[in-house]
């Protein structure tokens, strides 16, 4: 990461953006801004779509101040404000059976939605059909090491019990809705099977970043009288005795140098990390 007050404000935007707008959930804000630096600030050709829209809360901070995604769809999308400013259109749909026309997207944005569908094999048909000759796909999901990188897979290991280790991994898939993981190869053959050549790709959330995430979502995930901690804070009875500009100004210090190091450490291309990036052209 380059040095300087004017390079690290850069950096940090992405975190400050996160956090504004997930205050009553900072492990998700991490995720989200290393998310959003591996996607990038770059333009969106249109006609763009973005797949798992749901609420627009994750694209709206994402684009900044770049224009609306033409389209956004969910399984089950959720008009909001957000979406309002992320999305031109906002349609329901399924991502294993896209209704559009073959080649009516030059560019698809598909962030860390294919671990929670069914047939993730036909979502990728589905890009392949969409997107026109010379069109772009920005794809991320949870890597192959996700389940390794995990605090409590880590810490259990070693103890020495792995049967604990697999019931975290179980408990940690069941509670986020993750039902595959795919490697790097195996992710580039099915992307080459529905016509799309690899341009690009990348690991995030290093070891040290995806062991403090699960760490501390696991906590933030804690239920107190049967609710999660992040549904106590971020609710509107809480929100008129303590603003969450509250929240932001308490989270921001602790998570600025877990994310820094997490941004020095994904420049070394031989680091693996809980999720991977990836940008294919459609031939």
């Amino acid at each position: 990461m380059a040095s300087g007050n004017g390079a690290r404000a850069s950096e940090v935007r992405w975190l400050r953006a996160f956090l504004k707008r997930f205050y009553y959930a900072p492990p998700l804000a991490f995720w989200r801004a290393i998310e959003a630096r591996a996607l990038g600030d770059g333009p969106l050709a249109s006609p763009s779509l973005d797949i798992g829209a749901h609420d627009g809360a994750f694209a709206a901070t994402w684009l900044l101040d770049r224009p609306p995604i033409d389209v956004g769809l969910d399984i089950e999308p959720v008009a909001t404000a957000d979406t309002r400013r992320a999305y031109r259109t906002l349609i329901a749909g399924d991502a294993q059976a896209l209704p559009f026309e073959p080649g009516a997207f030059q560019t698809v944005v598909c962030n860390s939605v294919i671990e929670h569908v069914d047939d993730d094999t036909t979502v990728v048909v589905e890009f392949g059909r969409v997107l026109r000759p010379g069109g772009v796909l920005l794809f991320t999901t949870p890597s192959l090491y996700f389940h390794d990188l995990l605090d409590g897979v880590i810490r259990a290991r070693r103890h020495g019990d792995e049967a604990e280790a697999q019931r975290y991994m179980q408990r940690t898939d069941t509670r986020i809705i993750h039902k595959h993981y795919r490697s790097l190869d195996d992710w580039t053959r099915r992307f080459d099977a529905a016509g799309m050549d690899t341009l690009e790709h990348r690991y995030y959330l290093p070891p040290a970043a995806a062991a403090f995430w699960d760490r501390w979502d696991s906590r933030w995930a804690s239920r107190i009288l049967n609710r999660p901690l992040y549904s106590w804070i971020g609710s509107r009875k809480l929100r008129r005795v303590v603003p969450p500009g509250f929240w932001y100004k308490l989270f921001m210090p602790w998570l600025i140098p877990p994310y820094e190091r997490a941004l020095r450490e994904q420049e070394d291309p031989s680091v693996i990390g809980a999720s991977l990036y990836l940008r294919a052209v459609r031939r």
